[in-house]
C-alpha cells in the first residue's frame, strides 16, 4: 500500500491553499475506488468520554453506515456517541471542517492509491488546551 503524506501546519492562505488542493486530490482518489459496501476500524483521541475514544468497526453497506461496533467488545456504539465514528466520506467532513475553520494545525495522511484518510491530527488553537483531536484508521476491507 502506498502513503502519501500530508502536513499543513499553519492557517496562512498557502498552507490552506495547499490542505484544500490535497484534500481534493484525495477526495478524486476516493471517489474512483470508492466502494458502496466496505469496513474500517476507526480509532479516535481526544479529552473526550472513553465511549468516544475507543476503537469502531464502521461497516458500510450501499454507501449507508449499517453498524458501528466497539472493536473490543463488539457492542454497538450507543447513537448518542455514533458520530464520533464516521464512515470514509465523514472523515472527509471533518477534515473540510477544520480547514474551514482554519484549524491552526490539520496534518493528514491519505491512502496513496485509495484516497482515504489513514490518519488525521487536528489542534483547533494552540492557545486553547485539550482542543486536540486525531482519528486513525486500519483494517480497511471492501465487502
Amino acid at each position: 500500500m502506498i502513503m502519501l503524506a500530508v502536513a499543513s501546519c499553519s492557517g496562512d492562505g498557502v498552507t490552506s491553499s495547499r490542505q484544500r488542493l490535497d484534500l481534493a486530490s484525495a477526495k478524486q482518489r476516493w471517489a474512483r475506488f470508492a466502494p458502496a459496501s466496505y469496513q474500517i476500524t476507526v480509532g479516535r483521541s481526544c479529552f473526550c468520554t472513553p465511549e468516544t475514544t475507543r476503537p469502531v468497526i464502521v461497516t458500510v453497506r450501499n454507501g449507508q453506515v449499517e453498524s458501528r461496533r466497539y472493536e473490543d467488545t463488539g457492542a454497538d456504539v450507543p447513537s448518542q456517541f455514533a458520530p464520533a465514528y464516521p464512515s470514509v466520506d465523514g472523515l472527509f467532513g471533518v477534515i473540510d471542517h477544520a480547514v474551514a475553520e482554519h484549524a491552526a494545525t490539520v496534518d493528514v495522511l491519505y491512502d496513496g492509491a485509495r484516497g482515504f484518510p489513514v490518519s488525521i491530527q487536528i489542534d483547533g488553537s494552540p492557545m486553547i488546551a485539550d482542543d486536540e483531536l486525531y482519528y486513525g484508521t486500519r483494517d480497511f476491507v471492501v465487502r
